[in-house]
């Protein structure tokens, strides 16, 4: 998941569902600083589990579809990239919109949403992707997990130019 960041993994980059920290783990060993990671988990209990495990990030414990006002409240910085392990296919389409609207209002331009899911079509419906101007595509398979998952990259669209 770290190699489509690319140079963003030197900005601030949230996790969505960061669970038990698997994850976590591999975001930090493949170049993301600890002191640059936010990980958001709705529970509490994974949430203080985060917090022993990688004492050194930030742990927000609240849900995704209040990213936008949870940072801008806590004045969070300029985030290059979130990460998701979202359970997406499982979510109503008002919630994957509501948790993609927020995951851009607090990233900067150019930056990346990359979702993890078992499925190999969008876990992101186009409606969604169309209505929030994204652009979207599989970045890559991942054969080695059980089952296959898929990592999906979402954009914004660059704005039409007025003349």
């Amino acid at each position: 998941m770290t190699e489509v960041l690319g140079r963003r993994i030197e900005s601030h980059v949230i996790e969505l569902g960061a669970g038990t920290g698997a994850v976590t783990r591999q975001l930090i060993r493949n170049g993301v600083e600890p002191g640059k990671l936010t990980l958001v988990e709705i529970d509490a209990r994974l949430g203080g589990h985060l917090r022993r495990r990688f004492p050194d990030t930030d742990v927000l414990i609240g849900s995704a579809e209040d990213l936008a006002k949870v940072w801008q409240e806590r004045n969070g910085e300029n985030v290059g990239a979130i990460i998701s392990t979202l359970p997406m296919r499982l979510f109503s389409k008002k919630l994957i919109y509501l948790v993609m609207k927020n995951s851009l209002q607090v990233l900067d331009e150019g930056g990346m949403f990359v979702q993890f899911t078992y499925r190999q079509t969008s876990p992101v419906p186009p409606r969604v992707v169309n209505a929030l101007r994204l652009k979207a595509w599989r970045y890559t398979r991942v054969w080695l997990n059980l089952p296959p998952a898929a990592i999906w990259v979402y954009e914004r669209m660059p704005q039409p130019r007025e003349i």
